[in-house]
């Protein structure tokens, strides 16, 4: 929601900037365009960075990167509740609950993002589906043992 209302204010300035500054209307425009072009990318690439868990491993798509762990590469799920929710103007901003994996054979902790209560109808769900996945998580990793 703050991403679109950000991105309907930077159209509105984009547009009326350089014709404030005093550009030709046809060098705005241009101007307009490309900028509106890259707010539409910034955009899409932050409503894109989540976590995928699927049947092979977890995917987890940042900013400008998406990495995918196999299960086996997967060496500790942990459930972080830090007894806190942030809200600005009414809005839950932050999870209470952090879902954090440990990756590799360094084991570097990596937070699951978008895997917590806000993404779910409920805690119960979403205490539901994390169960699924540590559950599918444990049956791959004795599988691959």
């Amino acid at each position: 929601m703050y991403t679109l209302m950000a991105a309907s204010v930077n159209g509105v300035l984009a547009y009326g900037l350089p014709l404030g500054i005093g550009l030709a209307e046809s060098t705005a425009t241009m101007v307009t365009v490309a900028w509106l072009a890259v707010i539409a990318l910034v955009v899409v690439r932050i409503l894109r960075v989540g976590t995928v868990v699927a049947e092979d491993g977890i995917t987890r798509q940042g900013f400008l990167v998406r990495r995918h762990h196999l299960w086996s590469d997967v060496h500790e799920f942990e459930l972080t509740d830090r007894k806190v929710v942030n809200t600005a103007y009414g809005i839950q901003v932050g999870s209470r609950y952090v879902v954090t994996v440990s990756i590799g054979p360094q084991r570097r902790r990596r937070i699951l993002v978008f895997l917590d209560e806000r993404a779910f109808a409920g805690l119960d769900r979403f205490q539901h589906e994390l169960n699924a996945v540590a559950a599918l998580w444990e049956q791959r990793r004795q599988a691959s043992q």
